[in-house]
Order: structure tokens, then sequence, then C-alpha cells
């Protein structure tokens, strides 16, 4: 290998020395080529050692070393375009010089193709790619901690802007299509690999709260009662609720059941949730209680098995058409949408319900992470769990009573004399 620099005449007959260096070397088959390098020295050799280290590894059949495969992968687009072109690249690295927006495009048809959701697909590739819009990335090289950081900040523009929670779900977005890329072997290593979320519960700005049994009464009776919302009569949206509440289900899953997701004829009766609408991506089979499946069963008896359950709103929006219908129906029933402590009632709080009537009623957490279908015991009861200062009282109450016989009676002597026990 040997670096040089080009030298022409002008139109003058004069002498003239091209201002970048070229690198001159034989390639693997012993071809010799020509590659314009930089316009400083230094570089260009740095460049030529590494084009070194390139034939070695193609000669020899190993795999580019870490630090090779990132200078490889921040090389300018036209050389690595031209490393490819005289075999001296594989598909991998030729891959990464294509415009970001053709990579997010395959991205977007792989999650598809393996059943995710449709919400979920337009919600994470439109996240992934806002990113790579306000950060200015146009090709696997440009992506960058440090501005996909700057630009969370900015989005959440020190707590006036989105909260922690939404900045996380856009690093989740931008993470899991750089892994995907890394998966595919379209990139080495994720350039984000190393960037975290934040903690959320430092800026909560919705916090979901659990129903009494009296407000879920109250409820399904006023919406049973209630006008059409979104094209939906009174008595079929309070049987919506009431299946949420007793089941758990999600309103995406709610919106996916048919006449044949029911089997009344099973001991005891079940809902089935198919793998595609499940979140977990995964058949559930849930119990019904007897009362709910004969009110279901007479309800779906005119229908075919491929009709749906419920007529759900269905748009690009139907979380939001299904978050003021249920909003309508709490004010019709003088339940405040959002309390005294600023805790809100949507409709995923009638899930938190469920898994909260659970512990409760003192389901072993075992079973009510099984029925929330939950990956991890810790989510079914930290996130999903609301229990009441009354209920850690009565907890407190069931304790063996610690305290001495002498220090009993000698707290009934104060009371008697009239003695404030906390004074002592």
């Amino acid at each position: 290998m040997r670096i040089y620099k080009q030298q022409y005449r002008d139109k003058t007959g004069e002498t003239r020395t091209i201002g970048k260096w070229y690198v001159e070397f034989y390639d693997h088959m012993r071809q010799l080529r020509r590659l314009a390098a930089f316009k400083d020295k230094r570089a260009s050799e740095e460049f030529g050692r590494n084009i070194d280290r390139l034939i070695s590894c193609r000669v020899s059949g190993a795999e580019l070393d870490p630090t090779l495969n990132r200078w490889v992968e921040n090389l300018p687009a036209y050389i690595r375009e031209r490393l490819a072109n005289i075999s001296l690249l594989d598909t991998r690295h030729e891959a990464v010089g294509k415009p970001i927006d053709r990579h997010l495009k395959d991205y977007e048809t792989a999650l598809r193709a393996n059943g995710r959701a449709r919400q979920y697909v337009n919600t994470t590739v439109s996240r992934a790619r806002t990113i790579f819009t306000e950060c200015r990335f146009q090709c696997w090289s440009d992506i960058s901690a440090d501005a996909a950081q700057k630009f969370l900040a900015k989005l959440r523009d020190d707590g006036k802007g989105a909260s922690i929670e939404t900045s996380n779900q856009y690093l989740r977005a931008l993470k899991q299509f750089c892994n995907w890329m890394v998966r595919n072997g379209r990139a080495s290593q994720s350039p984000v690999a190393l960037m975290q979320g934040l903690n959320s519960e430092l800026d909560r700005r919705r916090e979901r709260r659990a129903l009494t049994p009296d407000e879920c009464a109250r409820l399904i009776e006023a919406t049973k009662n209630g006008p059409v919302r979104w094209g939906i009569a009174g008595p079929e949206r309070a049987l919506l609720y009431r299946l949420a509440l007793e089941t758990g289900l999600r309103a995406s899953e709610l919106r996916s059941l048919t006449k044949s997701s029911f089997d009344f004829d099973a001991d005891p009766p079940t809902v089935t949730v198919k793998a595609i609408d499940s979140k977990h991506k995964h058949e559930d089979v849930l119990p019904l209680r007897p009362e709910m499946a004969r009110e279901l069963r007479a309800r779906l008896v005119f229908k075919k098995p491929a009709d749906k359950m419920f007529h759900a709103p269905e748009s690009e929006r139907s979380c939001w058409r299904t978050s003021m219908m249920i909003r309508a129906d709490l004010k019709a029933a003088g339940i405040p949408y959002i309390d005294d402590t600023g805790k809100v009632a949507d409709f995923h709080s009638l899930r938190h319900t469920f898994i909260t009537n659970l512990a409760k009623s003192g389901v072993h957490p075992k079973v009510a992470q099984t029925l929330a279908r939950h990956s991890s015991i810790e989510l079914t009861m930290n996130c999903y769990t609301h229990i009441a200062i009354g209920n850690l009282v009565s907890a407190l109450s069931k304790l063996p009573d610690l305290s001495s016989p002498q220090e009993e009676k000698n707290a009934k002597a104060l009371a008697a004399t009239g003695t404030d026990v906390k004074s002592h």
C-alpha cells in the first residue's frame, strides 16, 4: 500500500497537484486499485492501513473486529459503495449506506409480518421517524446517542413538554429499531445501546385509579339506561364495561372478540383472545363467571361465528374515542373523571379495578399475575394494584398483639384517668 498525490498540467502547461491523497493497493484478488482518500495525510495513511486490514480479513475469511467495524460504518457512503463494488465489504456493511428511511420501511414491514398490532406498528415507526427527522439522521452512520439525548431533553422541555414516560417511549422505539438492524445483519452494533430511560415515577402526568364497587355498579347502571354513544347502545356498552371489569381485558382485546371467541359449553365457560390480538402475543384463554356467560350467550345467539361481539369504535384514534365514551358515561353516573388526588378513571382503569379487586379479595399474587397476563408479578402488584389506607389498617389489625400485659394495664389506667397516652 502506498499513498500519493496525483499531478496534472493545467491549460497553461503548469504542473499542479490535486488536493486529496490517493491510496494505491492490491486487493484480495491481487488487482491494483486506487481510491481517493482525504486532504489530510495522516487520515489518508490511517485509511490505507485499514484498507490493508480489510484485505487481510477478506483473504482469511475472518470477521471484522469491533474497531474496524465502527471505522467502516462511519465511512462516507461513496467510499463504502466503492469498497462493496470490489467485494471488500459484505452486504451488511453495504446496507449501512442506505437511506435510513428505507431501513425504517423494511422494519415496518417486518413488524407487520410478525403479527404486531396495527396501532403498535404505527406508533413505534412514527416515533422513530420523528427522531430521525428532528436529529437529521439520514443514514445509519448519522445516528448518534448524543443527538438523540438532546432531542429527548428538548421533547421534555424541563417538564413543560412531554412527560418522562413519553420520552422513554420514544427512546424505546429508537432502540428497538437499532436492535432490529443488528439482528438482521444490517449493522454490527447499536449506537444507542448504552442509552437508558429516566425514572418515570418522578414525572407522573396521569395516574390511573381503580373504581370502588359502588362506582362500578353506578357506572354499569347509568350506562345501561344511557343513550347511544359512538354507535353503541347503552346496554351493549354496559356489558362491555362489565366484561372488562370481570376479565381485565384491554380495549383492543375486547374490540377483537367475535362469537367464536367464546366457549359457553366448557366448564367453566371461557373467552379466548388470539395471539395476534393479545398484547404479549400469546393466545389467552380466560374463565368467565357463570352470570356473565349466560348474558353473553343470550346476546350472541343470532350472530355468526365471525361477527364481532361489540361495535367498539374503529379508527386510527379508536383509543381516544373509547376514552371519550367512558368519560361521558362516568359523568352520567356522577363519577368524577379526575378525583381529589388528581388520579383519573379512564377505560384502562377498568383493568386496574379488576386486578385491584383480585388483590383485595385475597387472591394469591401468582394467580392474580396469571389472570392479568403479566410477564412479572412486580408489574401486577406495583402498577395495577390500588390499595386504600383502610385496607392497610385492616391488615395490621390481623397481626398478633405483642404488647406485654403490664404495658396494656398501664395504657388502660391512663385511659381511665383521661390522660393522653401520646403525651407520654
